[in-house]
């Protein structure tokens, strides 16, 4: 099983996800879809999530979003200002642009507080048997999750299985709750 260090990691994540056809981010999104359909989670009210960026050949997460949207969910997507990451609230109303980084983002809409939050859907590039991920390396997502409640559930999705075990883990870094991957549901314990 790998082990290795996050620098290396993302560095070849982010290229095994390029090497992805559309066809085949857009069959691996589905299969994260229907095994996320297996957690008792769809009696909440309030999930944040992230778009992707299709360049990047990230999940898609429109399927979960719609889903979320026919149940009349609260979603709450994450907007980048002067490097921060505020959290908004979307509806049929909300108009997007892109910013610099190729993300789509809400023009309008009520921000968030973050503490009522009761899912957060986390984008990753890679994750480890003990529920840590790597993701782009700026520490937007770990910055917001330090500052969400106990109960607040951290959900990955992944596109590949995870590894042994990411090696430079620090304190700023947060465990996942739950991953999904096109196979499986990964649950990981508290400490």
């Amino acid at each position: 099983m790998i082990t290795a260090k996050k620098t290396f990691l993302r560095s070849q994540y982010k290229n095994k996800r390029l090497s992805l056809t559309k066809q085949e981010v857009d069959y691996l999104s589905q299969r994260v879809s229907k095994q996320l359909k297996k957690l008792d989670i769809w009696k909440l009210q309030n999930y944040h999530i992230f778009i992707s960026i299709e360049k990047n050949n990230e999940l898609d997460t429109s399927l979960i979003i719609n889903k979320l949207k026919s149940e009349q969910k609260s979603i709450i997507v994450p907007k980048i200002s002067n490097n921060e990451l505020f959290h908004v609230e979307i509806n049929e109303k909300t108009e997007f642009s892109i910013n610099e980084y190729g993300i789509r983002e809400p023009n309008n809409g009520n921000y968030f507080k973050i503490e009522n939050l009761d899912i957060v859907f986390i984008p990753l590039l890679v994750f480890d048997l003990q529920g840590h991920r790597v993701g782009y390396g700026k520490g937007y997502y770990d910055r917001f999750l330090k500052l969400t409640n106990s109960n607040t559930l951290k959900i990955g999705l992944s596109l590949f299985d995870p590894i042994y075990q990411i090696e430079d883990i620090n304190n700023n870094d947060i465990k996942l709750d739950y991953c999904i991957t096109p196979t499986n549901v990964h649950k990981f314990n508290k400490l």
